[in-house]
């Protein structure tokens, strides 16, 4: 369901580095940083997992670890709504 102001749909969304973006747009950026990602990640070794990440205190499979229960809770919340 779209985020709502008043009685109007939002339509777009002030981005990074304040670009407006549609919401379609959001979406296929993330995909495509999805599918990037993705691609990367079977390749990794246990170093590069151990390895620092660019999130303060956290290595990279922790980072990984939060990317991967953030979707899979919102997958589950997705399947159970009407």
């Amino acid at each position: 369901m779209p985020a709502r102001t008043g009685d109007r749909p939002r339509t777009s969304r002030t981005g990074i580095g304040g670009q407006i973006s549609s919401p379609d747009a959001v979406i296929a950026a993330l995909r495509t940083e999805h599918d990037r990602l993705a691609g990367l990640v079977p390749a990794f070794g246990e170093d590069d997992l151990a390895r620092p990440s660019g999130a303060a205190e956290r290595d990279v499979s922790q980072v990984l670890g939060h990317l991967g229960s953030g979707a899979e809770i919102r997958r589950v919340i997705a399947a159970t709504r009407p």
